[in-house]
């Protein structure tokens, strides 16, 4: 556990400063600790520092019962209190033979009752699981146990074909102002760490901070995506855990326009940040458009603009910083978009600042951000036939129609059919990037990915 995380940070509730208490267990003292104030007990697992009143697993544990099992040194059940997912709906543990059979009449009830008979062996699966450890497994494998029930493919597709998602891309181009910056950088709604591990890039030897309210995905992001940064499991819609003016920056991509309490979340923004420093909301849903899919959402663009107060800040549209993007540039953030624009595109997102000078063009990149890490190929290219020499042609795929309806527009950039060398193919099983594969970065058809994303196994050539 980090000293430094640790001196910075405040009870949400009692502003109380923590002392810091261990368990009776020899086994992960550094990793498992519970964080005493004046009103509550916070539980630190794997050194991911929860900070969250009430029911924090998804079987109904509390903060206090995950507290306990610390003191008492079972740590390894506070993990599995926390990591366990929720239990499927009886109809998505049923067979998979069954699934496939025709929707006939009383078809829900079979399905239910098969998949009722599945719920302990899946329970002891899962636990098993996760009791295992991340040893020999990779993100893929823990994002499928998370999220592979039915009812959650939306978000299960969504954060395993991010790399190259126009989201994904927007929110890389507006890390650009961020360099060298002089304190500590806040990664808020960090979720499993796709954007994590190129913030810790970009913070040079200041700290990153992920913080999210699901602690599985910090588990994982942890483990996986950026090992190098810290975690906080924490609420965004009561005051945030940490001291004011801690951060230089806070990032955040994806999250604000799903936060409830969207003034307390801002005005935190403003608090924790340096009164130089900046905040950077990238992903946020206009609610002008496209309102009937996001019925909770339905704030339009210039009420966010209200959320921020003095600051200055412009507001930039995704088609502006993709088409830049596709010219290698980052954003331009001397002006924001045109009011036509802004009240045409469903997505948009926000950069405030006190400090004027960091709202200018950011120019080229040196390399494409979506490029950084492991060279392999976009998860939606699936290969569909070859010849004698070894190629194989690749053929863009939806996994899903609803990521399709959110996430189409990458076949803007990304081409539907793609003929890929066998020489390229051998590389990509070193992970190893060569001048050959330099156009198909630009086209995201090969992305960079975490060390243990998955094997890697479908790079080689047949």
């Amino acid at each position: 556990m980090n000293k430094w995380l640790v001196d910075a940070l405040r009870c949400p509730y009692c502003f109380g400063e923590f002392k810091v208490l261990h368990g009776n267990s020899s086994q992960d003292k550094e990793s498992y600790a519970v964080l005493e104030c004046d009103c509550e007990q916070y539980p630190v697992v794997e050194d991911i520092l929860v900070i969250r009143k009430g029911v924090i697993g998804n079987h109904g544990e509390s903060s206090k019962t995950v507290s306990h099992l610390i003191l008492s040194g079972k740590n390894q059940e506070a993990l599995l209190s926390l990591v366990m997912p929720p239990t499927p709906a009886g109809r998505d543990l049923a067979p998979a033979w069954v699934q496939r059979l025709p929707q006939v009449r009383g078809m829900d009830r079979v399905k239910n009752l098969l998949g009722n008979v599945a719920r302990p062996w899946w329970a002891r699966s899962m636990r098993d699981f996760f009791a295992a450890g991340p040893e020999g497994r990779t993100a893929t494998d823990y994002i499928e146990a998370a999220l592979g029930a039915k009812r959650q493919y939306k978000h299960y597709h969504y954060f395993m074909n991010r790399f190259g998602q126009p989201r994904h891309l927007v929110a890389l181009s507006l890390m650009a102002p961020i360099q060298s910056p002089a304190g500590p950088v806040l990664d808020f709604g960090c979720g499993f760490g796709h954007l994590t591990r190129h913030l810790v890039r970009r913070a040079g030897r200041q700290p990153v901070v992920g913080a999210d309210r699901d602690f599985t995905r910090l588990y994982v992001a942890k483990h996986f995506f950026a090992p190098e940064a810290s975690y906080v499991c924490c609420d965004g819609s009561t005051s945030f855990p940490f001291v004011d003016h801690f951060f230089s920056v806070v990032y955040s991509s994806d999250t604000l326009y799903m936060v409830p309490n969207k003034v307390v979340c801002s005005r935190e923004f403003r608090r924790i940040v340096d009164r130089n420093g900046l905040i950077i909301i990238a992903g946020i849903h206009n609610g002008l458009v496209d309102a009937e899919n996001y019925v909770s959402q339905r704030m339009p663009y210039s009420s966010y603009g209200l959320l921020l107060g003095s600051w200055s800040h412009r507001m930039i549209t995704n088609r502006d910083v993709l088409d830049r993007y596709g010219e290698k540039c980052g954003p331009d953030l001397s002006r924001s978009s045109t009011t036509m624009a802004l009240n045409q595109d469903p997505w948009f997102s926000i950069v405030a600042t006190n400090h004027e000078g960091l709202l200018v063009d950011q120019g080229s990149f040196d390399d494409w951000p979506h490029a950084e890490g492991i060279p392999d190929l976009n998860p939606l290219y699936k290969p569909a036939t070859s010849n004698e020499k070894g190629d194989i042609c690749y053929r863009h795929t939806f996994p899903s129609s609803w990521y399709e309806k959110e996430d189409g527009g990458c076949r803007q950039y990304e081409p539907e059919e793609v003929w890929i060398a066998s020489e390229v193919l051998y590389d990509l099983s070193l992970r190893k990037r060569t001048p050959a594969m330099e156009d198909l970065i630009a086209h995201c058809v090969i992305v960079g990915m975490p060390e243990r994303f998955h094997n890697h196994a479908h790079s080689c050539p047949k």
